[in-house]
């Protein structure tokens, strides 16, 4: 059997790792992204529909990020590199709404999968929904609880994620008799993705690498990771967390995602790596912080009169 050479390339969706991505990329004969299949992207790389078109039709938040990224990967596809999408968490999620409005969802809920999926999702959804309750009602002991919560269906959701895309990766792989060189594309927080992937595709080579360390290393940038996102990874590999640890990481999340710049940044010759910076300065203040100085600081940034 062909000995597959697998790299897991972790990135974030930023205009300032779009180099960085390209670069690794170009090493690579296939490309595996991290999104439900839509046939939309290849009517763009074949040219029968507009890049216009294609983000009008897309759900994305970051638009600026996702039009110079969608063009790299017609670059990419261009020159011969195979793209394609696996995501199947998402996929069952799609397929759960459209049979709901199709007045299937009795049908397709028999599927293990499927139903699995959905309870995953179910849990997450109603931690979210307790959180934004709590939220309503201002009080930060609430709020910090209800985040840990939330932290904790978050984590089952990504482990699940992670294990089912693993999963699907192998069987596409063999299925399309991919390339030898492939390139999986993976958020930050799905370090299990390569743990799974080692554990049941024993034969290939499979290694990771972290685009945003790749990028700090270089310009002598020390990292540090963002306290919510710490609590997640304890969480996902099952670490037992101290009560007073785990609200205060929660309180420093919240603190961190409230100040974290929400607008997309652009790079320039004086500041290449905006959000990256954004993001180290924002760490390191809430990271000084106690409970009770967050707990400060957030009352403060939301629940004054002008926040209401």
């Amino acid at each position: 059997m062909e000995s597959y050479n697998i790299m897991v390339g972790f990135i974030s969706h930023r205009v300032e790792i779009l180099e960085e991505f390209e670069a690794e990329a170009k090493k690579y004969r296939a490309i595996i992204l991290e999104e439900p299949e839509n046939r939309q992207l290849y009517d763009f790389f074949d040219g029968e529909i507009t890049l216009d078109d294609f983000i009008m039709n897309i759900d994305t938040t970051l638009p600026v990020f996702s039009r110079k990224y969608v063009e790299l990967l017609r670059k990419l596809y261009e020159s011969g590199v195979t793209i394609l999408q696996v995501e199947p968490y998402l996929e069952n999620l799609g397929k759960i709404y459209r049979a709901i409005e199709s007045g299937e969802f009795d049908e397709i809920i028999r599927d293990k999968e499927v139903s699995r999926v959905r309870e995953t999702e179910r849990k997450a959804t109603q931690a979210m929904i307790e959180y934004q309750e709590a939220f309503l009602k201002k009080d930060f002991d609430s709020i910090v609880e209800s985040t840990i919560n939330f932290t904790k269906a978050d984590a089952e959701r990504f482990r699940f994620r992670d294990y089912l895309r693993a999963q699907y990766i192998k069987k596409i792989i063999h299925e399309k008799d991919l390339s030898t060189d492939i390139l999986i594309e993976a958020g930050q927080i799905h370090f299990l993705l390569p743990e799974y992937l080692k554990e049941i595709m024993p034969d290939a080579r499979v290694s990771s690498m972290n685009l945003i360390e790749r990028v700090a290393e270089r310009i002598n940038l020390k990292l540090v990771e963002n306290p919510g996102n710490k609590l997640t990874r304890k969480y996902i590999r099952g670490e037992k967390v101290d009560r007073d640890e785990e609200r205060l990481l929660a309180a420093r999340g919240l603190l961190y995602i409230s100040l974290t710049r929400k607008d997309e940044m652009l790079p320039t010759d004086e500041i290449p790596f905006p959000h990256l910076e954004d993001e180290k300065k924002v760490i390191e203040y809430v990271n000084s912080l106690s409970y009770e100085e967050c707990k400060e600081k957030f009352e403060n940034y939301w629940m004054t009169s002008e926040r209401k």
